[in-house]
């Protein structure tokens, strides 16, 4: 018979096993010769669940990173007394986009505390407690000129608070006006229209003004009919003519069709009778004329 029990090394953390089993109190009658083999005893982590809890909240900045604070990893299966906690080395939302209810993963889980040696828990969990807000974006549209009867230009946006590689166009922002361009010279509303999904957006509108603005009208040239001044050659001004500032540069003038033209002026000579006492040949005078 057998009486006592067994013994073993003190302890009851993984970490510090193997546990060495000694033979204790453990006797035999005194009609047997015991004899006895030690072990060890082994003690292997208790596994743990882990769960994704609360809400894991921010606003847009155009990437799927989340934040995890140790109130969303729960962990379940822990032994009274023992104090554990986890940590994620990394946590992502599904999309970069608003939403509630979005999916968030984290990955690389693990635990801490003194008692973190004596349990194992998954490296990676996911839930449905994420939120992403519209980020705030100052959306203002500059003052533009232009000129009447001309179509508008590119009218441009001033943003503030995109975030990545967002653009005005990316997001569905744009700058418009009702003016066209033959609508009446004045000053027309320039709006900041559509309505993206990650932003709040504070729109500022502006101004195209439309100015009427001096163009230049051609007038068809005035025919002078002005008399040859002697000879083969004109030399001199002729009628309507200032003296001053539009004389003409001496040229020969014997061949009808022949056109002359001064800083202002054109002459074009035309066959005609001679004037009595007069060699033969006379000039037709253009004067071209511009204003505003």
């Amino acid at each position: 018979m057998l009486s006592g029990a067994l013994a073993r090394a003190p302890g009851e953390d993984v970490e510090g096993g193997p546990y060495a089993i000694t033979r204790g109190s453990l006797a035999a009658s005194s009609n047997y010769a015991l004899a006895f083999q030690g072990a060890f005893l082994g003690i292997t982590r208790r596994p743990l669940s882990i769960a994704l809890a609360g809400n894991v909240a921010r606003s847009y900045d155009a990437t799927r990173l989340a934040t995890l604070t140790p109130l969303n990893l729960a962990l379940g299966g822990l032994l009274p007394g023992d104090s554990v906690g986890a940590q994620a080395a990394y946590a992502f939302y599904d999309t970069p986009d608003v939403g509630t209810g979005k999916l968030v993963s984290a990955t690389g889980i693990t635990l801490g505390g003194p008692a973190a040696g004596n349990y194992s828990v998954p490296e990676t969990a996911s839930a449905a407690i994420g939120t992403i807000t519209p980020a705030l974006l100052i959306a203002r549209a500059p003052d533009v000129v232009r000129p009447f009867g001309v179509p508008n230009p590119p009218l441009p946006l001033k943003l503030t608070g995109l975030f990545g590689a967002d653009t005005a166009s990316s997001i569905g922002l744009e700058a418009v006006t009702v003016a066209v361009a033959i609508s009446p010279p004045g000053e027309y509303p320039i709006d900041v229209v559509g309505s993206p999904l990650n932003y709040s957006v504070t729109r500022i509108p502006g101004t195209l003004t439309v100015r009427l603005t001096p163009a230049f009208l051609r007038v068809p040239p005035e025919l002078i009919k002005i008399p040859a001044l002697g000879g083969n050659t004109q030399f001199g001004v002729g009628v309507g003519v200032t003296a001053l500032n539009d004389t003409l540069p001496a040229a020969p003038s014997t061949a009808a069709g022949v056109v002359f033209s001064g800083p202002r002026y054109s002459m074009a000579v035309e066959a005609a009778p001679s004037p009595p006492g007069q060699p033969v040949g006379s000039s037709a005078f253009h004067r071209a004329r511009s204003g505003f």
